[in-house]
């Protein structure tokens, strides 16, 4: 035993550092690629795997029913992540829940926003601005960051021209979701919002990272959300980031503008835990979205 385990140690180390050395390398190709390394990146721009956006190169993640491209009229959902924790880390964590709701008329795409890479190493090109103030996020929901989602969105849906577009946002993904649903009318039918909050320089305010001057918030577009588009809000009551409070009153501005609008509470959810795992509350919004799509 005694010299299995000192055989073994210095493996482990040695992975170990590995895995960290590859993190970082991961994110320096994210953020640092030249025009030449950016355009090989985009060569195969198929909107399956790479997306062609604004001109970055976006890498995502489709999944379809077994594994077949659906006909036209088909219900479209698309995963925008967070902004990650300090240090970095993969950022397709959606693509479990992604998966659940596959059929013969439903796709999912999880999208990787700039600046950001997935567990299989493929990156999105740009900015992401996450972290970068001295350690702490630093307004990140800016104009360009925004437009780069929409136009892929955009994308996505000249590709497969689904009937039904809905945009499923966890934290940051769903701050910035909700800036898109204002600012790009009738661009998506709908969204699920999951531990999002209200306004953004009030909360990045309130966690001591300054009000984000940069940064498109979700109150802000609130009356340019056309009144048919839906909106579902799930909240855990034990989020200490996007605070039940925060996201209960963008549910609240939602209705006072006539948009139909939906807060779902988890009792045992907090900031993260609401989208993985079983997910419980997360993965009724959705089905509750997918209904609200019309019929084909």
């Amino acid at each position: 035993m005694t010299q299995q385990c000192s055989f073994e140690f210095p493996k482990l180390v040695g992975l170990i550092l590995t895995f960290f050395l590859i993190t970082e390398l991961n994110l320096v190709n994210a953020t640092n690629l030249n025009s030449t390394q950016h355009s090989r990146a985009c060569l195969n721009a198929d909107n399956i795997n790479r997306i062609n956006a604004n001109g970055e190169c976006l890498a995502a993640q489709s999944f379809f029913y077994k594994n077949k491209l659906p006909k036209k009229n088909s219900r479209l959902l698309i995963f925008i992540h967070g902004d990650g924790a300090k240090g970095g880390g993969p950022s397709d964590y959606l693509k479990y829940q992604a998966t659940f709701f596959l059929d013969p008329s439903t796709i999912s795409t999880v999208l990787i926003r700039p600046g950001y890479y997935d567990s299989y190493g493929n990156y999105s090109t740009g900015e992401s601005y996450a972290f970068d103030c001295e350690g702490f996020p630093c307004d990140g929901y800016r104009e360009k960051t925004i437009t780069t989602l929409a136009s892929a969105i955009k994308k996505l849906k000249n590709f497969y021209q689904p009937r039904c577009t809905i945009l499923v946002g966890h934290s940051g993904g769903a701050m910035m979701s909700g800036v898109i649903l204002g600012k790009y009318p009738h661009l998506v039918s709908g969204a699920v919002l999951a531990s999002t909050t209200n306004n953004v320089h009030e909360w990045s305010n309130h966690h001591g990272w300054g009000k984000w001057p940069n940064s498109l918030s979700p109150h802000d577009w609130v009356a340019k959300i056309p009144s048919d588009t839906f909106v579902y809000i799930v909240s855990g009551i034990r989020d200490k980031n996007t605070y039940p409070n925060m996201a209960r009153t963008y549910y609240e501005s939602l209705k006072k503008s006539k948009i139909p609008a939906y807060f779902i509470s988890s009792e045992e959810g907090s900031h993260n835990t609401i989208v993985l795992n079983k997910a419980k509350e997360f993965k009724l919004a959705i089905q509750k979205a997918l209904k609200d799509c019309p019929a084909p």
